[in-house]
């Protein structure tokens, strides 16, 4: 196992927050990443931010690439520059949040939101439609935008993350593109993020981003999120949107360091592990201190109900990429009502036969039910008998884990992960700053008992 310090957490004046991690092949991994001013004072309360250095705060993006699987990486390139109230031509400022990328093997697609006055939690609905067209910079592309309104910039790159163009999603035109019956739950255009990270292309082409909406009105004081996809399946021309995941009961209510007080499926990662099956780990913003998990059968449109996991979470995003067992020297064990990975020769000798589907998921989170620390690496298996298993949730849980590694048993905050075909990457916030984590396949192998 190899550490590196990417970003060093003893400055003064930014932090480096929210990573967002692809592979593009031959060992080419693109790194996104927020620079935040550390905020002064309590404005932030008053302009609807979640927390002090979320938006409205004037952040910015940042790149990064690394050519031979995150063993080095390149200077940092800005994106998108975050001004500050009082120093942009017309006074109002803005900030950039939130990365999240999608490689879909020849275009590299990134989601951001921005922001001027107003933060998730104070942000009203879009009013007009976003400037047409596509633009050379992201502040270019937000012409049109509303001062107390969120903003999802969609940036696409045909080089491998070097050269951009962007324009403003139209929330209002996802929320109700193509009639489909779904979407008469959107009155409105709805307010939320990008959840960064990565989100996929299905094996069919369809895209597939994570996103968070804050809804309308209450529950007991506290905002109400909603976990919902944007898809798109003209590779990225048109974008709509997919339906809400709901949990399995009502979930608590709960706030963090301070903040407003929230329920509901909050940020999340997604992972294809067949044909058929798209797993969705979230967090759980009544801070239950449990992770919930989800499945869908048709590609993001829909979602069985969010049901809590065994796994440890203090409300905290993770990562979570998909691979193969046999990249790993591994097999899938099905042998009910369990599922787990074994080494292959070791399964030759005692089980013979044939074993389980080949690909699974790993997982990156803060195993601590309170504080963001304690980093895991785990697998993320499908139950016995693949969609037909999960009638099973109930009594054994909607998906399985296993243990592999600890990566950090100090301060581990949001992390996303990468397979570069040969290593595991993972990047996460540790005390302001950004560290890197990376384990061989022969180390996960080696794992395994």
């Amino acid at each position: 196992m190899e550490k590196q310090i990417l970003y060093p957490s003893d400055q003064a004046d930014f932090s480096a927050r929210v990573p967002a991690l692809v592979h593009l092949g031959s060992g080419h991994l693109v790194l996104v990443h927020d620079l935040r001013p550390r905020p002064k004072g309590e404005q932030w309360r008053s302009s609807g931010g979640a927390l002090p250095d979320d938006l409205p705060n004037p952040n910015s993006v940042v790149v990064r690439h690394s050519y031979n699987h995150g063993s080095t990486w390149d200077d940092a390139q800005i994106l998108a520059e975050g001004v500050a109230r009082g120093y942009s031509l017309d006074g109002v400022g803005c900030g950039y949040s939130d990365p999240s990328l999608i490689w879909d093997g020849s275009k590299l697609h990134l989601f951001i939101t921005a922001s001027r006055l107003t933060g998730l939690f104070g942000a009203k609905p879009a009013l007009q439609a976003p400037a047409p067209g596509w633009h050379e910079t992201p502040a270019a592309a937000l012409a049109k935008q509303g001062d107390e309104e969120l903003a999802l910039l969609y940036g696409v790159s045909e080089d491998s993350g070097y050269t951009w163009r962007w324009r403003q999603i139209d929330m209002a035109a996802a929320a109700t593109n193509g009639k489909r019956s779904w979407r008469t739950n959107f009155k409105v255009a709805p307010c939320g993020f990008s959840v960064s990270g990565h989100g996929v292309c299905l094996n069919g082409g369809r895209l597939v981003q994570p996103l968070v909406l804050r809804v309308e009105g209450s529950s007991e004081g506290a905002q109400q999120m909603q976990a919902c996809c944007l898809l798109s399946d003209d590779g990225g021309q048109s974008w709509f949107l997919g339906q809400p995941c709901q949990q399995t009961q009502a979930g608590q209510t709960g706030s963090l360091a301070g903040g407003t007080a929230t329920s509901g499926v909050d940020e999340f990662c997604i992972a294809q592990v067949n044909a058929d099956v798209l797993l969705l780990s979230a967090r759980d913003a009544g801070y239950s201190g449990q992770r919930l998990s989800a499945v869908s059968l048709n590609g993001g449109v829909s979602w069985t109900k969010a049901s809590p996991d065994p796994v440890r979470d203090p409300g905290c995003n993770a990562g979570m990429v998909s691979v193969r067992a046999s990249e790993f020297g591994l097999v899938i064990v099905s042998d009910q009502p369990h599922v787990f990975l074994m080494q292959s020769e070791l399964y030759n000798t005692v089980y013979g036969g044939r074993h389980a589907d080949d690909r699974f998921a790993l997982l990156t989170n803060a195993f601590d039910a309170r504080q963001r620390r304690n980093g895991w690496l785990e697998a993320v298996l499908l139950p016995p008998g693949g969609a037909s298993g999960f009638t099973e949730a109930e009594e054994y849980g909607l998906v399985r884990y296993q243990f592999l590694a600890e990566l950090e048993p100090g301060s581990f905050g949001y992390s996303d992960v990468a397979w570069t075909d040969r290593t595991v990457v993972v990047v996460y916030e540790s005390e302001g700053g950004l560290k890197q984590v990376s384990l061989s396949a022969g180390e996960i192998r080696q794992r395994v008992v």
